[in-house]
């Protein structure tokens, strides 16, 4: 059986670790968070969810479409059993239960919530799951698309198509799970991520296979070429047995057994942490100084990364919202420390929104940091901070 982390996305995405071989998975009960473009959203060790800014399309889950600056309760419908993994997309929400049933809200104009509708929801529901997609283990969030992952290695996906993001061999947007087209990817799948208009997938060989939007070389297969179905990561000499992979809206991550971080893509504002701004076809490898990467995170412009320590490394864009969290508000194309104040010890995730950043600690309080024009930090303002301020007590 071989032992994976799954690192947070985009929707990213996917704070837990599990372990995966044939039909098995063992969830831990690690708290996630994450952000989307302008809303937070944090699931308790309980079970239990809370979200905050931007509502319009009744993303917070509340039952209303009303903003809100705090962190409010999210709506459990009758038959909606415990939340062990969350994913956040742009403006709509991925839930998984302990059933293995899958429940979003939030905006649906492309099928995202995958319930056969196109209505936004400002409560959750149940995903429309078809015939032969069961015991999901996995989810992700896209910008405007979902992803999941069954125990047997199968991946669906739902939602907008457009540059082939769905991986079913069409650019058909698609309101109820398809079935992605793997045939290539000769090992079992036992990881997820969905970036802003692309996918990941990591197989048990280590190897990683990636569709989608491809502009910036997000796919990492040397090309700029979209592809609705996945293709082969170009994984260089030490690039090898990688077992966590993440993303944010133009750029890819993915960490291996050895502990290096390797990134590609997008690098307009030094998001691939290399010491550059230029766009990279295929991973690089960067170094976060004296720690091991264990948990990553991606937004639009930025990354950040937990390191063994606990303690929390950033790089990408800082230069309007402060969400590096250095006080500095400069771009930053190498990793460098986020300032963390008294109380903000011990971190246990890391989550991203589009320029907001989440942090939690092994005491259960939540901290946030970035932009915050729709109270996107649950703060109970709409003040930018430039170093993490808290919001959840424990």
């Amino acid at each position: 059986m071989k032992k994976l982390i799954l690192v947070a996305v985009m929707s990213a995405f996917v704070t837990l670790s599990i372990a995966c071989g044939g039909s098995e998975a063992v969830f831990s009960t690690w708290p996630m968070i994450d952000g989307g473009e302008s809303h937070g959203v944090y699931l308790a060790s309980d079970g239990s969810l809370k979200a905050w800014g931007y509502n319009y399309y009744g993303v917070l889950g509340d039952g209303t479409n009303t903003d809100s600056l705090v962190p409010v309760n999210v709506s459990t419908p009758t038959g909606m059993e415990k939340v062990v993994q969350l994913g956040v997309g742009r403006s709509h929400n991925v839930a998984l239960c302990s059933d293995g049933a899958i429940w979003t809200w939030g905006e649906n104009s492309d099928g995202e919530l995958g319930d056969g509708s196109n209505d936004d929801r400002n409560i959750p529901v149940q995903v429309a799951m078809p015939a032969g997609m069961e015991d999901i283990i996995a989810i992700a969030a896209g910008q405007y698309h979902s992803l999941a992952l069954s125990s047997d290695g199968t991946v669906w996906a739902w939602g907008y198509n457009n540059d082939g993001q769905l991986g079913d061999g069409t650019n058909d947007t698609s309101n109820v799970p398809v079935q992605v087209s793997l045939s290539g990817c000769m090992d079992t799948v036992v990881a997820i991520a969905a970036g802003g208009d692309h996918s990941l997938a990591l197989c048990e060989d280590g190897e990683v296979w990636t569709w989608g939007w491809n502009p910036f070389g997000q796919l990492g297969d040397n090309s700029t070429a979209s592809r609705n179905t996945p293709t082969s990561v170009h994984q260089p000499v030490g690039m090898n047995d990688v077992i966590g992979i993440a993303s944010g809206y133009g750029h890819s991550m993915a960490i291996c057994s050895d502990s290096s971080l390797w990134t590609w893509g997008w690098n307009f504002r030094g998001q691939l942490g290399n010491g550059s701004t230029t766009e990279s076809l295929v991973p690089v490898e960067i170094t976060i100084p004296s720690n091991e990467p264990i948990m990553l995170a991606g937004g639009n412009q930025h990354t950040l990364a937990l390191t063994d320590n606990n303690t929390v490394w950033a790089w990408g864009d800082d230069v309007k919202y402060g969400q590096l969290g250095t006080t500095a508000s400069s771009q930053e194309t190498l990793p460098v420390a986020v300032s963390a104040p008294v109380g903000m010890v011990d971190v246990v995730a890391v989550g991203a929104g589009e320029y907001t950043s989440f942090a939690v600690c092994d005491d259960g309080s939540v901290w946030a940091w970035g932009r915050n024009n729709d109270g996107q930090l649950g703060d109970g303002s709409t003040d930018d901070r430039t170093t993490p301020v808290q919001i959840i007590a424990p």
